[in-house]
């Protein structure tokens, strides 16, 4: 087995970097600068990616510029994890099979040093699903909030007598505290630093490394390996991230990962059998023989795919996925259309219905704890003091919620929510307008009132852009990038780095 001769920090410290979080201020700004100009400079391997800047939202907000979840249908798991079943889009899971099993055989036959962490490919993280992100941060952070800080003062606990008195607390909450606690609805939590890039399905992470350790970045990873790992991760479809080495990121732009979208012709097929690496004596059944084929590229027509196929109407194999099967005549920008219509939903369809099930059980919680309230309207007489009434809350279903608030209050809620996630600054009376002009709309429609309206709101009075950041946890202080771009400076900045993605 093949090792390296690495030389120590203490040889060649300007080959690394040493920054951390836990660095002092001036310490972490040099050290991220030595990082970025000396330890991985933009020049070092074509292939790389910045998900901690200019591509943040890669893989999570449209080409449209609006946030997406991935459709569960089109993940598919992952060969080689470290522990528990993983995921990726499914084309990303065919790709990154490909890859490992290429570095395997390669440490396996000496041409990579087997002490590097390349030379197992293995993986540690990949698709991160936001919902149950989402769920603990609405349940551990916004509602005990609003419950224990919020609700206590200048007795606003003692004012709420029913639904309807708690949203209206809960809209004074918004305007007043929530921003400077974090986003509210789905699209806001997905628009900020709460959540991670991985929810995109097209991002696999070799190691549970820091993200923040420098050295350990400079030091095990930027090996004697790693200029050839790069060259097979492009021939596979593959970015690395700059400030994650061991994080890969299908490069959706690269012919490459888009022949594993639409195929390769079929050279062979394989019937084989495949053995349980971890238990050999257990034979994995195989549905459909494996198919095989050569890459089309000039340059790697060498490099050997195992492809996806399906049946036409003749019953015969036809590579690639079924809907992607055009993409090779499209632009890039095209590619990247049929995708998200594809594998992804936007958010800002279901954020009002999932904000109305947080609100309902934050509110059911609430009279679950305190069911009964004491009301003392207020003195008008010194000399006549009112007199006490006692009411008991009661919990209340979700049709009862909807039969009794309904549509037009989705609206209106999810309006103001996304408008203090996005422009708090927005003037009261051009906020005023616009919902009665999405009132408008849904009262006049004779059909999908509902969903033209919402269409309208987003489109047309959120859009895909931010003005100006609001907390430190919201999109467009993560965007604001400290490397000098000019396009990130003005007002619109997110708008353009957000269509730039796809550039």
């Amino acid at each position: 087995m093949a090792s390296q001769n690495k030389k120590v920090n203490t040889e060649n410290p300007e080959m690394y970097a040493y920054g951390s979080n836990s660095s002092p201020a001036d310490i972490i700004f040099n050290e991220r600068q030595r990082y970025d100009s000396d330890v991985f400079p933009d020049d070092l391997i074509p292939n790389f990616i910045e998900t901690w800047n200019a591509d943040r939202f890669y893989g999570t907000v449209s080409t449209k510029g609006n946030v997406v979840l991935v459709d569960e249908k089109h993940l598919k798991p992952l060969r080689y994890t470290a522990g528990e079943t993983q995921y990726a889009i499914n084309f990303v899971a065919d790709a990154w099979r490909d890859f490992s099993e290429k570095i395997r055989k390669l440490a396996n036959d000496n041409v990579l040093f087997t002490d590097s962490p390349w030379a197992k490919a293995e993986v540690h993280k990949a698709w991160d699903p936001p919902s149950p992100a989402y769920d603990e941060y609405m349940r551990d952070l916004v509602y005990p909030v609003f419950d224990s800080a919020f609700l206590p003062t200048a007795g606003r606990d003692g004012k709420i007598k029913d639904m309807n008195d708690f949203l209206k607390m809960f809209d004074d909450y918004v305007d007043s505290v929530i921003m400077t606690i974090g986003p509210l609805t789905l699209s806001g939590f997905l628009e900020s630093a709460f959540m991670s890039p991985l929810c995109s399905g097209l991002m696999i992470e070799m190691s549970d490394g820091e993200y923040d350790n420098d050295f350990m970045k400079s030091y095990e990873y930027f090996d004697e390996n790693f200029l050839l790992i790069a060259r097979i991760a492009a021939e596979h479809g593959f970015l690395i991230d700059k400030n994650i080495p061991w994080r890969l990121v299908a490069d959706l732009r690269s012919p490459a990962m888009q022949e594993y979208m639409h195929g390769v012709p079929i050279d062979r097929f394989d019937n084989t059998p495949e053995v349980d690496e971890c238990d050999p004596g257990l034979v994995l059944p195989e549905i459909l023989p494996e198919a095989f084929g050569f890459s089309q590229i000039p340059g790697m027509e060498s490099v050997y795919r195992r492809i996806s196929y399906h049946f036409d109407e003749n019953g015969d194999p036809v590579p690639g996925y079924p809907e992607y099967q055009n993409i090779s005549t499209l632009s890039q920008h095209e590619v990247f259309e049929t995708l998200f219509s594809t594998a992804y939903t936007e958010t800002w369809t279901t954020d009002a219905d999932i904000l109305q099930e947080h609100l309902l059980t934050f509110y059911n919680a609430y009279v679950a704890a305190t069911p009964v309230v004491s009301i003392r309207e207020r003195f008008v007489n010194v000399n006549c003091i009112p007199p006490v009434e006692v009411v008991e809350r009661t919990q209340i279903t979700r049709d009862e919620f909807h039969a009794r608030f309904g549509e037009r209050w989705k609206l209106k809620a999810i309006y103001t929510a996304r408008v203090s996630e996005r422009d708090s600054r927005r003037d009261r009376t051009l906020m005023k307008r616009q919902v009665q002009q999405l009132m408008n709309i849904y009262n006049l429609s004779t059909s999908n009132r509902y969903s033209r309206a919402l269409r309208v709101m987003q489109e047309e009075f959120l859009g895909p852009y931010d003005v100006e950041p609001l907390t430190l946890d919201t999109v467009s202080d993560i965007i604001r990038s400290d490397r000098g771009r000019d396009d990130l400076s003005d007002s619109r900045r997110q708008d353009r780095v957000r269509r730039n993605i796809y550039r």
